[in-house]
């Protein structure tokens, strides 16, 4: 879903806006199906739609960050999904319950409770300290191979480095934790996500200027 192309991408990176959030879901949607994170997630790409679009609803605003990249004529071609988390290991989950019926809508009931039962193991395994948490960052296919996922990276990245916050995510392959060593995130411990699914987590300490 990400791009490990160090050439630099003709794209400009820009905070989100709620006009972008129908190309943000769609591009989630059709990503997801190759995703480990999300394999098994709705029957179709458009169940897959209705369960991203639920799940920025459930998000309070203050706590998302939504970064898109625009090629030349404006096309979406690029999403990053941040979460900040200020209370230790702060559960999205929970706060996703009067949404729950949106969710099941989109994914029925059994592939609800393994989404929960995912997302409750992944949360055990986060950081307690306050951070931001990359839940996803996307890339268009015909775009992947051009920087354009690094471009998304680094507007959030130098913001957290100038105001001294961490960062945190989950690897779902050897490739993209290469990806974001490139970045400063060192890896951590191994995540069991059952069904033969395992995640890296790693954790970003902000860069001091000049460095």
């Amino acid at each position: 879903m990400i791009d490990e192309g160090a050439a630099p991408a003709v794209v400009t990176v820009r905070e989100g806006t709620r006009r972008d959030r129908r190309a943000v879901v769609d591009l989630f949607a059709r990503a997801a199906a190759s995703d480990a994170m999300f394999i098994g997630l709705g029957r179709s790409e458009a169940h897959r739609a209705r369960f991203f679009l639920a799940y920025l609803r459930a998000q309070p605003i203050a706590r998302l960050q939504v970064d898109v990249a625009c090629d030349a004529d404006g096309a979406l071609v690029g999403a990053a999904l941040w979460e900040r988390l200020d209370v230790g290991r702060d559960s999205a989950v929970l706060g996703q319950i009067p949404f729950a019926f949106h969710f099941v809508r989109a994914l029925g009931i059994l592939d609800s409770l393994r989404g929960v039962r995912l997302q409750r193991q992944l949360e055990r395994h986060r950081p307690v300290e306050p951070h931001w948490y990359l839940k996803n960052v996307v890339v268009a296919e015909h775009e992947r191979g051009a920087g354009t996922g690094s471009a998304l990276l680094e507007r959030q990245l130098a913001l957290l480095d100038a105001t001294g916050q961490f960062a945190y995510l989950e690897a779902r392959t050897p490739r993209q934790q290469r990806f974001f060593e490139r970045f400063g995130f060192v890896q951590g411990g191994s995540i069991d996500g059952r069904g033969g699914r395992r995640f890296t987590g790693m954790f970003r300490t902000p860069r001091r200027a000049g460095r």
